[in-house]
């Protein structure tokens, strides 16, 4: 589940992953405190959707979302782009490794873009994928070996250098 504000009222909404139907559904915060389901949710992703990330991944303003795909069918992370009104498009979908389960978002090069940080539990290792500032992703570099089936992953400035890094247990990369 995440939780943003998709529709620009202020109010909180969330975002869950249906495991298995391969969906994500929207429900957008009422001032009584209820929720209503936007037209268009929920959202077909890829095989086996899991963790959920809140970020602006085209610098838009709005709230997007990037959501794990853990099935070995899709292996990918998609990218829900917001509109602003409580619905979303599908943007391209990154490729991520084996079985991507937890899931950061940081700016982890610096260039002021949303970039992601995505564990792979069944290779033990995470990939970074350097966003572009346009809704899209690329991976760099090899990816970094860590303890085994990650479960767990949080971006912050571990050090006090100003740069936000990822924990994945008890690896700093």
């Amino acid at each position: 589940m995440a939780v943003g504000d998709f529709n620009g009222d202020g109010i909180a909404d969330f975002a869950t992953a249906n495991y298995t139907s391969g969906t994500v559904s929207i429900r957008l915060g009422q001032s009584a405190g209820t929720f209503i389901e936007p037209t268009g949710s929920p959202i077909t992703v890829g095989s086996l959707p899991l963790p959920i990330a809140v970020g602006d991944f085209n610098g838009d303003g709005r709230t997007d979302l990037a959501v794990a795909n853990f099935g070995s069918s899709s292996n990918s992370v998609s990218i829900l782009l917001g509109q602003g009104n409580g619905t979303f498009t599908i943007g391209p979908a990154v490729q991520a490794g084996s079985s991507p389960y937890p899931i950061v978002v940081g700016d982890f090069n610096g260039d002021g873009f949303a970039d992601l940080a995505v564990a792979n539990s069944s290779s033990n290792n995470v990939i970074i994928l350097l966003g572009k500032g346009d809704g899209t992703f690329s991976s760099i570099g090899s990816p970094i070996t860590v303890g085994s089936f990650p479960k767990s992953m949080v971006a912050g400035d571990f050090n006090g250098d100003g740069f936000r890094r990822s924990r994945c247990g008890e690896q700093l990369f």
